[in-house]
């Protein structure tokens, strides 16, 4: 019997009549505050499950599925998601510094206020979702954000390369010092250079008669 307990009462939260959290299915549960750091969640379904607050520090959660969760406040410092499903997670006001997001799917995902300092969300899928978040020094070579709001978002220093920004919302973005070699910016064009000069008026949305189906932001 595993307990899953609150962070700061100890209250217990729910009993898991299993040896390990891996791939064991958590669907709707309401685990707001709970205790999970450092724990093996690889392959679990939470799907729909109420984290807010959680403490997910260095937690694996390798290939799990999150989408249309609820994770806002939670501390995911150090945690790795490679390859998991965050399709419309809600993920706000979240520590996420030095976390792993490599290949996994973000789409639709609401990371507004969230602290990606350092954490790595290569290859991953942030196609329309709300991006107005912290990602200084933070690798997101070859992600997909077309269509992304990345209203004020800072990538200061961060690894953009091989990015793909085609029809985000961009203003107000700060580049200073990003890697930009290979990205594709808001009008489609690729971009093969690195300046700490560069603003958000580089990546301007294309013209309203250029949008794409899925372009929805004004």
């Amino acid at each position: 019997m595993i307990e899953i307990r609150h962070k700061d009462s100890g209250e217990v939260l729910l009993e898991v009549d299993a040896e390990t959290l891996a791939g064991y299915s958590f669907a709707g549960a309401m685990l707001r505050g709970a205790d999970l750091s450092g724990v093996n969640l690889s392959e679990a379904d939470l799907r729909n499950v109420d984290l807010r607050e959680a403490n997910l520090i260095k937690s694996f959660l390798g290939d799990c599925d999150l989408q249309s969760g609820c994770l806002n406040g939670a501390n995911l410092e150090g945690a790795d998601f490679s390859g998991a499903n965050l399709t419309e997670v809600t993920l706000n006001s979240a520590r996420c510094c030095g976390a792993k997001f490599v290949k996994s799917s973000l789409r639709y995902a609401k990371l507004v206020g969230s602290d990606f300092t350092g954490a790595d969300l290569s290859g991953s899928d942030m196609s329309l979702a709300d991006l107005r978040a912290q990602f200084e020094g933070a690798n997101l070579s070859k992600t997909d954000m077309r269509g992304s709001d990345l209203t004020d978002a800072n990538f200061e220093g961060a690894n953009l390369a091989g990015a793909n920004m085609t029809n985000a919302r961009a203003s107000g973005v700060s580049l200073k010092g990003a890697k930009l070699e290979g990205a594709i910016d808001a009008n489609g064009k690729a971009l093969s250079y690195s300046n700490e000069k560069i603003t958000g008026a580089l990546l301007a949305k294309r013209r309203a008669q250029n949008k794409a189906w899925w372009q929805f932001w004004g």
